[in-house]
């Protein structure tokens, strides 16, 4: 059945791509992924802080739509938040507060710094995994201040160690703070709960993604697994399984959105970097090429979904 005429935004992420590091770089990298039928891009917003004005020329020149992604309270080797080990290849970030006050001003201070740099809307990992669904609900409710306040949208991701980590307590949450936007990546729950979910051993999977769907403003289209947040390659047929009980509930997902009357549909593949890639032991290569990954990704949604009767936002 025809899903309506609904435009479909697909976003590029630019984690992993070195060349987003050099804004001499971006207008090479934008034409090279709009040629790849993507429409807009996704990245945090530390990577176009570099230089706002020519990242908003850049992505005016190539005609594309941002997501700012941002993390509150989140430090990558910054003392005495973060640190690295010389053992390790790949730096720990590390959360550097628990106290929800904290979280707020983050959050905060990075949608602005996110408005200065062009930003459509905002994508957040927010919060901490620790809290209580009392903690987190109350936090919500704050955010939807800020979000009021600063007069731009705010999706919260449902990923690992922040404060919808879980499907339960996700549910809970949006119960409780109905007006919640979110950004789907549900590949996090798979490894969370170890388990591809089926409504056959999971009674409660499709009454939750109709929930979802009533919040979702945003897709990461990554596919995991029950023992990692990214299979190796969805291209292989030996992730079949997994790859195409992902598309289900993304299809679930659009579907409410529909049924929301928005305009556009966002849906990202978001295959990442090693330590997300897996990498051979020793030479640290990754098994397969992001990129290629990626764009494989995108183009299997654009068919899937023309077939449904959304259009492509051109």
């Amino acid at each position: 059945s025809a899903l309506g005429p609904m435009a479909l935004v697909l976003v590029k992420s630019l984690w992993g791509c070195p060349e987003a590091a050099h804004p001499d770089q971006w207008d090479k990298l934008f034409e090279r992924l709009c040629d790849d039928g993507f429409t807009a891009v996704e990245c945090g917003v530390h990577v176009a802080a570099v230089n706002p004005p020519r990242w908003v020329a850049a992505l005016k020149t190539s005609n594309l739509r941002f997501i700012a992604q941002i993390h509150t309270c989140e430090y990558v080797d910054h003392k005495p938040a973060g640190y690295t080990d010389e053992r390790t290849p790949f730096p720990q970030s590390v959360v550097g507060s628990r106290l929800p006050a904290a979280h707020l001003a983050s959050l905060r201070e990075l949608v602005q710094l996110a408005m200065t740099c062009g930003a459509d809307f905002v994508n957040s990992h927010s919060g901490h995994d620790s809290w209580t669904v009392d903690v987190a609900a109350q936090w919500l409710q704050q955010a939807l201040e800020v979000e009021k306040e600063l007069g731009i949208r705010i999706t919260h991701e449902t990923h690992r160690r922040r404060l919808f980590w879980n499907p339960w307590q996700t549910k809970e949450l949006l119960e409780r703070v109905p007006g919640v936007r979110i950004n789907c990546d549900l590949s996090h729950w798979v490894v969370v709960c170890e388990r591809i979910f089926t409504p056959e051993h999971d009674d409660w999977w499709p009454d939750l993604l109709v929930l979802l769907s009533q919040h979702a403003e945003l897709i990461h289209a990554r596919v995991g697994y029950r023992e990692g947040p990214q299979v190796p390659d969805p291209s292989a047929p030996e992730f079949a399984f997994e790859v195409e009980s992902h598309e289900l509930w993304w299809d679930q997902i659009v579907k409410g959105m529909l049924s929301r009357n928005l305009t556009e549909i966002f849906i990202e593949p978001e295959f990442g970097p090693p330590p997300y890639a897996h990498t051979l032991p020793f030479t640290k290569a990754p098994v397969s090429d992001l990129w290629s990954v990626n764009t494989w990704m995108g183009q299997r949604l654009l068919r899937r979904y023309r077939r449904r009767g959304l259009r492509e936002n051109v």
